[in-house]
């Protein structure tokens, strides 16, 4: 009888190990995180911030550095209360500390600037600034991904005649609070791929007007574009470091 050898097939990288490969690029080239930092993770409910949470907390374990880390969500009035319920056993699960705080919506400036988008993220963003403060953290880490930042820039570029994007490591109020994004190097699909199999779960109800904003709109052009050419994203986010200068009006 002849034995026929197979060779054994190496078991593919999952995802968990892209994503914080993604994560630990970041925070070396941007210097996220320095020892000491006390880091509070915006957790709204949805997948890109649940990973980020689970990202960071699994890193605490491997990085030369020490920080420490804790959850922060901002309830919206339209939230569902079993989002917060859902969120909390999350926040146990993985062993953090965690708060909750409330926003509310100021309905008669809903229109004024940026519509309904706007003041949604600008009250969160601002109960986030007051809960960093009376507790004593540092930096804020929001899970922005590379998606979401090639956006802005188109969305700016568009609407606003500017060319701008998000900030990876942006020091606010006079040095006292950064923002940082540490999903930067981190598509969204990367992320997907990583909440189901690492059965994160995923709280936050689809916000009602997400097809209403001008983000909707951009993220369909950037997908139409994909179809023909695979690396538009990659492109797009390398452009934002290859400004050219002299051939700039």
């Amino acid at each position: 009888m002849i034995k026929i050898e197979t060779k054994k097939q190496n078991k593919a990288p999952s995802t968990f190990y892209y994503l914080s490969k993604t994560v630990g690029k970041a925070i070396h080239e941007y210097g996220l995180i320095e020892n000491g930092d006390k880091i509070l993770v915006a957790v709204s409910g949805g997948k890109d911030s649940a990973a980020l949470l689970k990202i960071l907390n699994y890193k605490r374990r491997y990085l030369p550095v020490k920080y420490d880390i804790a959850a922060i969500h901002i309830n919206m009035p339209q939230e569902n209360e079993k989002v917060g319920k859902t969120l909390e056993k999350f926040f146990k699960d993985e062993g953090v500390t965690y708060y909750f705080r409330s926003a509310t919506f100021e309905n008669n400036k809903q229109n004024k600037r940026g519509g309904k988008c706007f003041w949604c993220a600008w009250n969160r963003r601002k109960e986030l600034f007051i809960a960093a403060k009376e507790l004593g953290y540092c930096k804020i880490a929001f899970a922005h991904h590379m998606d979401d930042i090639i956006e802005t820039m188109l969305m700016n570029l568009f609407f606003n005649g500017e060319i701008s994007a998000m900030s990876v490591n942006l020091k606010m109020f006079g040095g006292k609070i950064n923002i940082i994004r540490p999903f930067v190097y981190a598509e969204e699909k990367l992320i997907e791929k990583f909440c189901k199999e690492t059965k994160v779960p995923v709280f936050a109800d689809k916000c009602p007007y997400h097809k209403e904003n001008s983000r909707f709109l951009i993220k369909n052009i950037v997908k139409q574009v994909d179809r023909i050419c695979p690396h538009v994203k990659t492109n797009i986010y390398r452009s934002i470091k290859r400004v050219k200068g002299d051939y700039l009006i």
